[in-house]
């Protein structure tokens, strides 16, 4: 009786290393997306900024802008199909996201 209850303990003792052991893996897996999460979002946090696009280089900005298909434009740059959906004038709809972008 004492062998099987020293096994017992024994076999007790080697479950609570292998739990110890699985938790602690657990805690470091954790930790370390955490961290790799934080720092995806701390690095992509800064990717852009706001305001127009720079210009290429060797570009000048004197004069008007022209466009890449003149014969889609009218003179003034309005498109010519003025009957889309995409030119008509409709007030901006407010998003949640626009407390972010502004």
């Amino acid at each position: 009786m004492a062998t099987q209850a020293g096994q017992r303990e024994n076999l007790h003792l080697a479950v609570i290393a292998v739990v110890r052991l699985q938790m602690s893996l657990i805690r470091r897996v954790f930790r370390l997306t955490l961290v790799a999460a934080l720092a995806a979002s701390l690095g992509l946090a800064a990717c852009g900024k706001k305001g127009p696009l720079d210009p290429p280089p060797g570009a000048s900005l004197e004069g008007e802008p022209q466009a890449n298909m003149p014969d889609l434009m009218s003179s003034k740059g309005v498109p010519q199909d003025s009957n889309s959906p995409a030119a008509s004038k409709q007030p901006k709809k407010p998003i949640p996201l626009d407390v972010l972008l502004n």
